[in-house]
């Protein structure tokens, strides 16, 4: 891509899709940037909640449609050819639905929206792209030679060349129907999602100190650190808490070298020493169980979130029938906006423990987030 192209936080994504989409039919917008940043993500899990309420319907009126054109073929796209006679019995060529076109109708059937996210279309041959560029476009919005309903959006997502990730060229003529952008890392982005998600503390944190947690695809190519990567390392770190209920929160050389296969060596030693750093300023397990109305409360969210999520591991080995009320008894010393989060991980950890939460305050909050304790089942 030339240096005309724009760079955009996901923040600012939203704030220009929020007013697109406001447009009818809203203009297709590509997001180009490296592998594993939360693009396909951002479109499938963010974007319908922004053309809902830009259009004044339910996010759950909303279809996501993933097409994947680079493993595709042209044909896909266009139609076969199907020889067929006309109301005069002259032979002509019909073309059969194209697949997405008939994906789009039979989601219409049950929806009011629907938005098709074409992903990696940097890495789809040129042919597929002029298939797509006429379904891209605001004014022809045909598909082949197919009108597009008109309750239809698109967004693609794709790396650039220099992510040596296969990547090719857009056709000049397909950026022309686009707005067209480069993805800036937002470590707050990751952060809040991550938390959101329920991803290990240690990595979020982690990521929250550094702000060069995530780097680049290194210039002789190699493991590094992505979005995508840092959640799969997170969940290594969980596997092993979970193997390990006396588990003190260091990682250990063989945990950093499984967990750098994913982000790298740098990234793995970052989480490694944000590890050292926090854990002897952490109440452990023991001290959060014997002493829950009095043991140490951490300023940071992140270091109160690692706490409560080291003692929720624990409970199993705690071998006392009151473990789950001292824990809960501890989390309402903690922030105001966290204790939901980790009262509801708390209840569904009672349930797999066999213990049972019997706190003054906990009939209450299980009544306040019956929905949320459903979800979390």
């Amino acid at each position: 891509m030339s240096n005309q192209v724009t760079a955009m936080t996901y923040t600012q994504i939203a704030a220009y899709q929020a007013m697109n989409q406001q447009l009818n039919p809203a203009m297709a917008q590509i997001i180009l940037g490296p592998p594993g940043t939360a693009k396909t993500g951002w479109c499938k899990n963010t974007l319908p909640g922004i053309i809902a309420k830009a259009r004044g319907i339910d996010e759950s009126d909303i279809a996501v449609i993933v097409s994947r054109p680079a493993i595709r073929d042209a044909v896909e796209f266009v139609g076969v050819g199907v020889p067929q006679k006309d109301e005069d019995g002259n032979l002509v060529t019909r073309f059969s639905l194209p697949n997405l076109l008939e994906q789009i109708k039979n989601a219409l059937k049950t929806h009011k929206f629907v938005l098709v996210i074409l992903d990696e279309l940097s890495a789809a041959d040129d042919d597929i792209q002029k298939c797509l560029a006429d379904a891209l476009d605001g004014e022809t919005r045909t598909l082949a030679e197919f009108d597009l309903p008109e309750n239809v959006g698109f967004i693609a997502t794709g790396n650039r060349s220099k992510d040596k990730s296969g990547s090719r060229r857009l056709l000049s003529h397909v950026i022309g129907r686009c707005a067209v952008t480069e993805i800036i890392n937002e470590i707050a982005v990751f952060v809040n999602y991550g938390r959101k998600q329920g991803t290990n503390e240690l990595v979020v944190s982690t990521a929250e100190c550094h702000d060069d947690f995530f780097e680049g695809v290194p210039v002789d190519g190699g493991t590094h650190n992505t979005w995508r990567q840092a959640t799969n390392a997170a969940k290594l770190i969980d596997v092993h808490a979970a193997n390990e209920p006396e588990w003190d929160g260091l990682i250990s050389a063989e945990l950093e070298l499984f967990m750098a296969q994913m982000i790298g060596l740098r990234a793995a030693a970052m989480v490694a020493s944000h590890a050292r750093d926090i854990a002897y300023e952490l109440p452990t397990p023991e001290e959060v169980y014997t002493n829950p109305e009095t043991c140490k409360v951490p300023d940071q969210t992140g270091h109160q979130l690692l706490t409560v999520n080291r003692a929720i591991a624990n409970m199993g080995a705690q071998n006392d029938p009151e473990a789950a009320n001292q824990l809960f008894s501890y989390v309402l010393r903690c922030r105001p906006d966290l204790q939901i989060t980790l009262g509801v991980k708390i209840c569904k950890a009672t349930t797999n423990a066999g213990l049972t939460l019997s706190h003054s305050g906990a009939d209450k909050f299980i009544a306040i987030n019956s929905d949320l304790l459903g979800l979390a089942q």
